[in-house]
């Protein structure tokens, strides 16, 4: 997020000196969807005491535009600009399901610290690790207001060296909390609370509040933080500082970042490493699989696997022979169908927290648990129905880098035309290449579409079949003009 006069309308030793990057202008389209949302946060100018000149005025690139992390954070780069910055140290884990990772001035301090968005061949092509020291080359872009820099290419990023993850920046709870004065200057950074105490154990989607103030986050490891009652005392809370569904929040690397939890009735799993594994080591299956297993190739096939607290994300298809469901941190990975070829006595719907006991199969190319009827459904709770990713149309189409990822996943595009009315089978295309799919409808309710027709808004689960990807709106309500 950088300082409101640049923002664009529209999901662990010092170097003393400023570490300079060369940009450039460049029209490549944005992975990311820049679509402003105010935060309330209040915004600081002050310095940092590292030397940085804290002055907005924006570069337009070239030799005399050279920028570090902490010109792009206070609003000196264009949003879309090519950027290349050297010798900034890895100071998280990657998470990879969702292409994760933060890196930061080795100076540290305010405006210090940025997200980057790694392609999934960046993932898996470039073993990070906190510590190390890289040469990045990406796309500065702002996605809901928070700012990241987007890497396609695993020859986009260079482990120079390898070395300590800087200190985190000590920091009042408050200040860094939605609202705060140093939240925007400390987004990205490392950062540290001391001394604080649990006062909403669960504020939803894997969240929990300390000092009536400040939210934290399970983003690096979901679904395994621990089990809080409110009251707990905390010696101290490290992580960097994430801002999304316009909230702050300080994002623990690992359950070792939340130091000296004590009190209340709290059980913590402490197994959790500081790193990432991003091997594809093959399971047989079995109790407590997620759907981040089994489509990042984890799961072996035909394997018997219950997954549990998944959210539905759909209805019934017309047929009545499948559902989609997804784990309830989202992102990329975490979207799967459910094929049934029996739905007599099945009543679930969107929202329903549901745990099944499937067969992990791929259905040509379509990853899905297929169960034997309602019985192997179990429905547990309700919650609102997640978000849907928001994408580029081009990514998610048949062959796009983003395709595979998003698969059975909850996505929106937005700004799309007709660009062919008619594909046969119910399906028209949009721009991007993208097919869309009547999956969910009976032909008399499907629309009649013309060239050029405009969508503000299309959503529904990403879906793989005939060989192509198609986005399947639910209802008449995701396909919004």
């Amino acid at each position: 997020m950088t300082t409101p006069w640049t923002k664009i309308v529209m999901v662990l030793p010092v170097i003393a000196g400023s570490l300079a990057c060369n940009l450039s202008n460049s029209t490549t389209d944005s992975n990311a969807s820049d679509t402003a949302s105010s935060s309330g946060a209040t915004e600081s100018a002050s310095g940092t005491g590292t030397g940085t000149d804290t002055a907005a005025e924006t570069e337009t690139g070239g030799a005399a535009g050279s920028v570090t992390i902490y010109d792009v954070q206070q609003g000196k780069v264009p949003v879309d600009s090519i950027v290349t910055i050297k010798n900034v140290v890895v100071t998280t884990p990657v998470r990879a399901d969702k292409g994760a990772v933060f890196v930061q001035e080795m100076p540290g301090g305010e405006y210090s610290g940025i997200y980057l968005y790694l392609y999934d061949e960046v993932v898996m092509g470039v073993a990070l690790a906190p510590g190390d020291v890289v040469n990045i080359t990406g796309q500065y872009t702002e996605f809901y207001d928070f700012s990241e820099i987007t890497i396609k290419a695993p020859t986009d990023i260079e482990v120079v060296s390898s070395g300590a993850v800087p200190e985190p920046a000590i920091v009042s709870p408050a200040d860094i909390a939605t609202g705060g004065s140093k939240a925007e200057a400390y987004e990205g950074v490392l950062v540290a609370v001391e001394n604080v105490t649990v006062t909403n154990p669960d504020l939803g989607f894997g969240q929990f509040e300390v000092d009536s103030t400040l939210r934290v986050s399970d983003f690096f490891f979901p679904g395994m933080g621990p089990n809080l009652s409110g009251g707990e005392s905390i010696d101290k809370v490290v992580g960097p500082l994430m801002y999304d569904f316009m909230d702050f929040k300080i994002a623990p690397r690992s359950i070792n970042d939340l130091m000296g939890l004590g009190g209340g009735s709290t059980t913590t799993d402490t197994t959790t490493d500081t790193t990432t594994d991003t091997t594809t080591d093959t399971t047989t299956g079995g109790d407590g699989t997620t759907i981040y297993d089994i489509q990042m190739g984890k799961v072996a096939l035909q394997a018997p696997v219950t997954v549990k607290d998944v959210v539905v994300t759909s209805g019934l298809t017309f047929k009545k022979d499948g559902f989609f469901v997804e784990e309830m941190g989202g992102g990329e990975y975490s979207g799967i169908y459910v094929y049934v070829p029996d739905s007599n006595g099945l009543t679930i719907k969107p929202g329903d927290v549901v745990t099944i006991n499937a067969t992990y199969d791929e259905f040509f190319d379509n990853s899905q648990l297929e169960i034997t009827g309602a019985g192997d459904v179990m429905v547990t709770g309700t919650m609102p129905v997640p978000t849907p990713e928001l994408v580029n149309p081009a990514d998610i189409a048949t062959g796009g880098p983003k395709a595979e990822a998003y698969e059975g996943v909850l996505v929106e595009v937005q700004g799309t035309m007709v660009t062919n009315p008619d594909l046969g089978f119910g399906e028209f295309e949009v721009t991007g290449a993208l097919h869309v799919d009547d999956l969910f409808f009976a032909m008399a309710d499907w629309p009649a579409v013309m060239m050029g027709d405009a969508y503000a808004s299309i959503v529904g689960p990403l879906n793989f079949s005939f060989g192509d990807t198609k986005i399947s709106p639910r209802d008449a309500s995701d396909l919004t003009k």
